[in-house]
């Protein structure tokens, strides 16, 4: 667009790369650019004007009294009747139940509308393309809630499927490029047209959210929530607010998440009116109706601003938000000076903390996850059983998390001296001892609660707990140890860790509450329902293999973490550091596929079993059941492989250094965290498969599970564990230890689980299994 060539090797910094454009930029005017983006190239684009600006344009003009949201009846409403709000289906604790909602859209603002109406009870289906690549950074936070299936709507078979899905649906949500959707089909005319005969005489709530509003001459173009705040002059306001000339684009999607929440307010509006007077209603939003609102409210005065501003570091009109944002969060720090003022400090009092919490883990892992297989079964036990088994749980797991507790409490000076050398034990003692409660008691009554009401279909209870928590901690950090804390109190560790106690064991009761009330509202605790020995004993047939696997896994590592930590200050943030990389960037992605494959290996499965029980099926099990059944498990590795191969080689050759001085602020534990990663970068990629294999087992013989984690971790990494307590280690040798155990022990996994896989697959093709 601008004849710029798309690779230069000569610039090799922003600075280089933004003066480029500049020259480039500068040989245009704005209106000039405006037009070649918009106009002849297609791209999302505007000019940055002020307020008063944006208002004498003709888009501006056109948009000035638009309400922030419009809602309208379809012109069609005299054929449709009053439709009575409809039956609920988890009980009715959430307004919204019954209620069928269709998500066609992308990022943020369209799909956080749809997952407010999930938090209150919808049930969403979020339809994407197989074709389009998705923005997987943000699912977590968008797609909570939510059911995602892919359809191809340029074919007639995902056509007729999706006209199938809006025949049951209440609310239609568009979040695409203006025009788009309707080109497909499945505009408002079309999709209102399409239920208009339905037997019930339910009508449709049509949703669309564009930028820059549905009136005026800019309607069909495209743009998001930077792109909106520079047209209606809010990134104006930004850049004066920090005492600039010059319009910088907000850090954060402010108005993304406004539209979402107006979106959701106005999709209940609607319904509300369906529910009374009968109809179809055209909803329409936009990210400009809420920054225009945003508006009207006023400024802060300057010195407001200025205040406000002050512990962050200038944006600038060509600062990207990736940028922005990595040199406002570490400034973060400056808000809680009491918690943040020393890195190291931090860092050596969250390592026993978090080692602490692999405690926990172990016996979060053990009962918490046979809830999957015993409580979500609806087929096999009653409401009245499923209840028994989650108050059983809960039972068990505050017992356990009480005990735990008070053995952190007692044993907080031992534990602390065996992960954390140099001057700040007492600190970490105190630390320990003060969130005790909050890692273990709190912990166990929020996982129980939690899986035991997700596999009952009631995600709402892991929501209002996470709430809680955040509102609560948002209060406290402001009262206590932000800049504005409350006269007479020192911002402290100490502080930190009992805010995050409060938080802790308020959310974990508060969701205990909510589950009572909901118990004694279904049921009004019939005796089938209470806590019972014999629902324990359900628990543990598949809750043992689990607690087993994860006692030995976890008792083995933190023998081996002594090993390093006990080297040395550096060492031991570094290992904190290390394990916030490998966790984030690593772990957790193959965990989701873990899950994902483990849920799809089990449908599979039960399938399989399904199919054995008919007569007129062959018995004689083949290579084709076999792949049948193995099928989520080695998509699963392909995705692995291909994310974690690029992901190791960039952290190993350009990224693992610097990441771990940002996160740090020091070039000791920077290296030390380098040559950690590099002893053993390759082996993670033998994690990412092993784990995703591995679900083979544990969706169909979880005792082979079992067996195969033991064989690794006694044959393998217990050996080692013990002859490093002979060994001294020193800063020579740390690298080839490292390698040998943490490393050996990842590519000994992959090796066991290879040969269980295909011992299974063999078995299973005899009709062993």
């Amino acid at each position: 667009m601008l004849g710029l060539e798309p690779f230069r090797e000569d610039l090799t910094s922003t600075d280089d790369i933004v003066a480029v454009y500049k020259a480039a930029v500068a040989k245009l005017t704005a209106e000039e650019l405006d037009t070649l983006a918009n106009a002849k190239f297609k791209q999302a684009g505007t000019i940055c004007y002020t307020v008063e600006e944006s208002r004498e344009t003709e888009q501006g003009r056109a948009i000035a009294n638009c309400p922030i949201y419009e809602l309208s009846p379809s012109p069609s409403n005299n054929t449709s009747t009053p439709c009575p709000w409809p039956s609920p289906t988890r009980g009715g604790s959430l307004p919204l139940e019954g209620i069928k909602v269709l998500e066609l859209a992308r990022i943020i603002a369209a799909p956080a509308i749809a997952r407010g109406l999930a938090e209150m009870g919808a049930t969403v289906i979020r339809i994407t393309s197989p074709k389009l690549a998705d923005m997987n950074a943000l699912s977590p936070e968008l797609n909570q809630g939510k059911l995602q299936a892919a359809l191809d709507l340029k074919s007639e078979e995902g056509k007729a499927r999706l006209r199938e899905l809006i025949l049951d649906c209440d609310v239609f949500i568009d979040g695409y490029r203006p025009g788009a959707i309707e080109r497909l089909g499945f505009g408002r005319e079309a999709v209102t047209a399409l239920v208009k005969d339905r037997a019930d005489g339910r009508g449709i709530v049509y949703v669309r959210e564009n930028c820059y509003g549905w009136h005026g001459p800019w309607v069909g173009r495209s743009g998001w929530q930077q792109i909106s705040d520079c047209f209606t002059g809010v990134s104006w306001g930004f850049g004066l607010s920090q005492g600039l000339k010059e319009p910088v684009v907000p850090i954060f999607p402010n108005s993304d998440y406004g539209t979402g929440v107006i979106g959701s307010i106005g999709v209940m509006h609607a319904l509300h009116e369906r529910a009374s007077k009968g109809g179809r209603y055209y909803l329409d939003v936009s990210l400009s109706y809420y920054n225009l609102f945003l508006i009207s409210l006023g400024q802060y005065p300057t010195a407001v601003f200025a205040a406000a501003s002050a512990p962050f570091p200038t944006s600038r009109h060509f600062h990207d938000m990736v940028t922005m944002l990595g040199a406002t969060i570490p400034r973060l720090g400056n808000l809680i000076p009491g918690t943040f003022s020393d890195p190291k400090v931090w860092q050596s009092v969250w390592a026993p903390s978090y080692d602490a919490g692999i405690v926990v883990e172990v016996f979060n892992e053990g009962l918490p996850r046979a809830a999957w297989n015993t409580i979500a079964d609806n087929t096999k036990y009653s409401r009245a059983n499923q209840l028994s088994l989650v108050t059983t749980l809960i039972l068990v797991q505050s017992v356990l998390g009480l005990v735990l507790s008070l053995i952190f409490l007692g044993a907080a000076p031992t534990f602390v001296g065996n992960f954390v050398p140099g001057p700040v034990k007492q600190v970490s003692v105190q630390y320990v001892r003060i969130g005790a409660f909050g890692n273990c008691l709190a912990s166990t009554l929020e996982t129980a609660v939690s899986l035991g009401m997700r596999a009952m279909d009631h995600p709402d209870i892991p929501l209002i707990i996470s709430t809680v928590k955040v509102l609560l901690q948002i209060f406290l950090d402001l009262a206590l140890i932000s800049n504005v804390h409350v006269r007479g109190v020192k911002p402290s560790i100490a502080i930190q860790a009992t805010i995050r106690l409060v938080c802790d064991l308020t959310g974990a009761f508060v969701g205990l509450a909510y589950f009572l009330y909901m118990a004694h509202a279904s049921l009004r605790w019939k005796p089938e329902a209470r806590p019972q020995l014999t629902s324990l004993k359900i628990l543990a047939v598949p809750g043992i293999p689990t607690f087993t696997e994860g006692a030995v896994r976890n008792a083995i590592y933190l023998y081996l973490v002594h090993n390093v930590v006990s080297m040395g200050q550096d060492y031991a943030t570094a290992w904190g550091v290390f394990n916030t990389i490998r966790w984030g960037l690593i772990m957790v992605p193959v965990q989701a596929l873990e899950a994902t494959a483990n849920a799809f290996v089990g449908h599979q499965w039960g399938a399989y079993l399904a199919e054995r029980q008919d007569p007129d099926v062959d018995m004689r099990p083949g290579w084709g059941d076999v792949f049948f059944v193995m099928i989520p498990a080695l998509k699963s590795t392909a995705i692995a492989v291909l994310v974690e191969v690029p992901l190791c080689l960039i952290l190993s050759f350009a990224a693992a250094r610097p990441f771990a001085k940002y996160l740090s602020d020091s070039d000791e534990v920077a290296m030390i965290v380098q040559r950690m990663w590099k002893s053993i970068d390759w082996c993670y990629i033998m994690y990412g498969v092993s784990t995703c294999l591995a679900t083979v087992l544990l969706a169909t013989k979880p005792r082979w599970y079992l067996g195969q984690s033991l064989i690794a971790n006694l044959f393998y990494c217990l050996p080692w564990a013990i002859a490093l307590s002979q060994v001294r280690i020193d800063e020579d040798s740390a690298w080839t230890y490292h390698a040998l155990v943490f490393g050996g022990s990842l590519v000994a996994t992959f090796v066991i689980i290879l040969v269980f896989d295909a011992v299974w697959a063999l078995r299973l093709k005899a009709g062993r299994l």
